[in-house]
């Protein structure tokens, strides 16, 4: 198919290409990088149930399989009315230049039709091979719950850093009582922040190394009712004060830590240093990434860590916009969860929906099933072949969509590119909860 005759490629049915025995679909540019086209195949299924999409589709080298090739699974009436769309999710390397591409999804209640389409786009030369496109009944994915914490304080000019502690000691352990799997603290809240006023002094008095003060706070709380507690210090490191987020696991052991890489201007004026890495941490329920308060408004920083195989976003903050994190986690499928500080908490879903918001003091849960996150976004598409960014303009430049292939399949955890996922934590009787 095409939207007209002039945008269609070239096309036909090529007998085992690449070493495969099997026929496979074939579509070939036409010298024209603007043509577009697709093969399609409806099919008529059961209104809730699961099933599992694949196909496997092979380039020649000068074709970039990630702004060239699209698999997507469509729902509604081309090209009058779109009800739903989804894009495959997994790729793995098939050999002999093959893709193997494949989706778990549920067809919607009240639908019994969906479209798998195979599209070619943006190539002025070149061919691109589907094979054995199918899709099968499949087993519900086993449910991946998980209880999301955060926490709101304000913060009042003249608050001691004894009081503070006490105030987040006594948040902690809400945090427990809601059987919280993990647990957020806001950025600055055991130290000073930085917006409109000299704090250096104060700053310099506040830093802690790792095992100071709060960290044995954090670390304490986690124990007792085993959670993880993402926990806020400025740390210091030898003549170095950095901004800090700990990753306390459920025995209360630091098993992480995320130094906040892009300062707001003033921190930097204030004598704290960037850190120069952004980290995924692997828990018992997800991989998770977390960065800091400014980084908010930096997208390639969310989008950085969702290519790791982040499947929650976590923002300890001393101030934001709540639908400009809520747009991280839609642009890049992820949950998410907020802690404010003077400003609004909140835990996001992955279609950047709020689940719950909290606007004073206290603290809010959330349970989240991290088993199906659909997607509005082509999770093969590396950011640096996006149309304007430098290489983009190289239509196209092959070795760079190999090398994001590459980069997706060792970054990107789950049961086809690296790994099964995380396990859910199964509680101990005896482990104190």
């Amino acid at each position: 198919m095409a939207p007209r005759l002039d945008l269609a490629p070239a096309h036909g049915i090529d007998a085992g290409p690449g070493g495969r025995r099997a026929a496979a679909l074939r579509n070939s540019a036409t010298g024209d990088p603007l043509a577009f086209g697709w093969w399609v195949r409806r099919l008529t299924l059961k209104p809730g149930g699961w099933y599992r999409a694949r196909v496997a589709f092979r380039t020649t080298d000068d074709v970039d399989p990630s702004l060239c090739v699209l698999v997507n699974l469509f729902w509604g009436e081309y090209p009058t009315r779109l009800k739903r769309e989804e894009f495959f999710s997994h790729f793995s390397d098939a050999g002999d230049g093959w893709v193997f591409a494949e989706h778990l999804f549920q067809m919607p209640d009240g639908e019994k039709q969906v479209d798998l389409q195979l599209h070619m786009h943006s190539a002025a030369a070149g061919s691109v091979w589907f094979a054995n496109p199918a899709i099968e009944p499949a087993q519900a994915p086993p449910d991946r719950p998980v209880t999301l914490a955060t926490t709101w304080f304000r913060r009042v000019d003249g608050s001691s850093r004894a009081g503070m502690l006490k105030r987040i000691a006594s948040r902690l352990d809400e945090a427990g009582h809601a059987d919280a799997d993990v647990v957020l603290i806001p950025e600055c809240v055991t130290g000073h922040g930085v917006a409109g006023k000299d704090h250096r002094a104060q700053i310099e008095q506040d830093a802690e190394p790792l095992g100071g003060p709060a960290t044995r706070l954090y670390q304490d709380r986690a124990r007792r009712p085993r959670m993880y507690v993402l926990g806020w210090i400025h740390e210091r490191d030898g003549k170095r004060i950095f901004n800090t987020t700990l990753v306390i696991d459920r025995k209360g052991r630091i098993v992480g830590t995320y130094r906040k890489c892009h300062l707001h201007w003033p921190e930097l004026w204030c004598g704290i240093s960037p850190g120069h890495a952004l980290p995924v941490f692997d828990t018992d329920f997800a991989r998770i990434g977390i960065y800091t308060c400014y980084e908010n408004w930096l997208p390639l920083v969310a989008q950085n860590l969702a290519m790791k195989g982040a499947e929650i976003l976590f923002l300890p903050t001393a101030g934001y916009l709540v639908d400009v994190f809520r747009t991280r986690c839609l642009d890049n499928n992820c949950y998410g969860v907020v802690a404010g500080l003077n400003s609004p908490s909140c835990i996001v879903a992955s279609d950047g929906t709020l689940m719950a918001e909290l606007r004073n003091d206290g603290l809010i849960t959330a349970r989240a099933n991290l088993a199906v996150r659909p997607t509005h976004a082509y999770a093969y598409r590396h950011p640096n072949l996006t149309y304007g960014l430098p290489g983009a303009d190289r239509l196209l430049d092959h070795s760079l969509s190999r090398m994001a292939l590459d980069e997706i399949s060792a970054l990107t955890h789950g049961p086809i590119v690296g790994g099964p996922a995380p396990r859910p934590y199964v509680r101990d009787p005896g482990d104190g909860r």
